[in-house]
């Protein structure tokens, strides 16, 4: 689209209030620059979902939105945002969603900030893995999974500082499948990683995996009983809670400084079920929060898990009706009031329907179900979620058909709605999300993997203003 064409355009609808007798564009330019001004924060994503069974379940759950928070504002498109639009178009700096997936992104401009592949970790020939990421400053980030470079897992510790990434040793259970899971950076002496390692089958067989960074090794701390960490959060030093399953049942530990045990978290008796912790954030020593899932393996249904911590004991939230399906995956929070968990809505596993992002919001009051965009007419789901503040959220994963390539997805929440953001590929390979962590509102980071022939990882950072880089190929 050219530049003259945008111009006739806007003239067409732009006579109102502009100077008879002159070239109007001027006026036009001063005109689109106070609305860019004034929408510097607004993003316009065009989202086309061509199943019509999930048409009406957006449409429900838009509803239930309404009815539960009357207030929610809607996004006017008006002349100046048109104009602004037209500009972006013009400019090449929209990306427009399809049901084939995102275009090739030409250019952001700064107002919107940007999400670009950055230098990632370099790692050995063999399956690499990164899951979780932990940002503590610009130049202090580790990130921690697994490789299978010498044949088996291994843990791997990724650092960077400033100007690249590194390997960082870690620790391992000696002849057993080392897996890390989940990182929190304290202190440049004081960050720690869990994860699991098998003992035997690893489908069964696990123990719990808890590593320590003194700012000169990584050492192996002592951790009890059975089964695998998934997620890790630190209030302090000194109160750090990691969570997971073990067979059956969740699995929570705590580290008060000198030890690690077990807390437990109460799940009621249902030998059908599988109960499991896939992450938590930790608010406060009295106000921690943790989410996963149940499946129902008799029906082989899903429900979502979420438990919090009073200070003294786990309790969990029951289920209700509209969130039947759901599995979450992450939990951010900036306040007692303010909480996101994010995941994916399998309304029917048996069938293999298209997975559906989940977006759930805690108010301090209520658990309430938010509408989040889908992609196309592949499963969207969502993996990571990282809260800056009430109007600035983010949520990470990938969409794509079950079998073929995927590709990775971002959401932005606004403070009323979530809408898609266009974020990079690995080239040719099928990419998706893991984790993400913010210094600030302008500077987020971001882990991925890519799979097609092999399985990668890939490091993109959030700018704003877009700080301009050379994508990794």
């Amino acid at each position: 689209m050219s530049e003259e064409f945008v111009r006739s355009v806007l003239r067409e609808h732009a006579e109102e209030g502009m100077p008879t007798g002159k070239d109007p564009w001027p006026a036009i330019k001063q005109s689109v620059q106070a609305a860019q001004q004034e929408h510097r924060t607004e993003t316009l994503h065009i989202t086309v979902v061509s199943d019509p069974r999930r048409q009406k379940v957006e449409a429900s759950h838009i509803d239930r939105w309404k009815n539960a928070y009357p207030g929610a504002r809607r996004f006017r498109f008006n002349m100046a945002t048109a104009m602004v639009v037209l500009l972006a178009l013009a400019a090449g700096t929209i990306a427009i969603i399809t049901s084939n997936g995102l275009q090739p992104i030409a250019g952001i401009t700064p107002s919107l900030g940007c999400w670009r592949i950055g230098p990632g970790p370099e790692v050995e020939v063999g399956d690499t893995i990164l899951t979780a990421l932990s940002a503590r400053s610009a130049d202090d980030v580790w990130a921690v999974g697994y490789s299978n470079a010498g044949g088996q897992p291994r843990t791997l510790v990724q650092r960077w500082n400033g100007q690249r990434w590194s390997t960082v040793a870690s620790a391992n259970v000696e002849s057993r499948s080392n897996y890390l899971t989940g990182v929190a950076a304290l202190a440049p002496n004081n960050v720690w990683a869990v994860g699991y390692h098998c003992t035997g089958n690893c489908d069964t067989d696990v123990a719990p995996l808890a590593q320590h960074w003194d700012g000169a090794r990584w050492s192996m701390a002592s951790t009890p009983g059975s089964g695998r960490l998934n997620g890790l959060a630190a209030v302090s030093a000194n109160d750090i809670w990691a969570v997971g399953n073990n067979a059956q049942e969740t699995l929570a530990l705590h580290w008060d400084g000198s030890r690690w045990t077990g807390v437990p978290t109460n799940d009621p008796p249902l030998p059908s079920s599988v109960f499991i912790l896939n992450a938590v954030t930790a608010i406060s020593s009295n106000d921690v929060w943790a989410v996963g899932q149940e499946h129902d393996t008799a029906g082989n249904r899903y429900k979502k898990l979420i438990y919090h911590w009073d200070g003294n004991r786990w309790a969990s939230f029951s289920e209700t009706g509209a969130s039947l399906g759901i599995r979450l995956y992450s939990v951010a929070a900036t306040s007692p009031g303010d909480v996101w968990a994010v995941g994916e809505r399998d309304n029917n596993p048996s069938t293999e329907e298209p997975l559906e992002t989940a977006t759930m919001h805690w108010d301090g009051a209520n658990w309430i179900e938010v509408p989040s965009p889908n992609v196309g007419a592949g499963g969207s789901y969502l993996r990571g979620v990282e809260a800056i503040s009430p109007t600035d959220a983010w949520a990470l994963g990938g969409y794509g058909p079950i079998t073929g390539t995927k590709q990775t997805l971002v959401l932005h929440w606004d403070g009323a709605l979530w809408s898609v953001v266009p974020s990079p590929n690995v080239e040719g390979q099928s990419s998706r999300f893991f984790s993400a962590d913010a210094l600030s509102a302008n500077e987020i980071w971001a882990i991925g993997t890519y799979n097609l022939a092999g399985t990668g990882t890939f490091v993109e950072r959030y700018n704003n203003p877009c700080i301009a880089t050379t994508p990794k190929e």
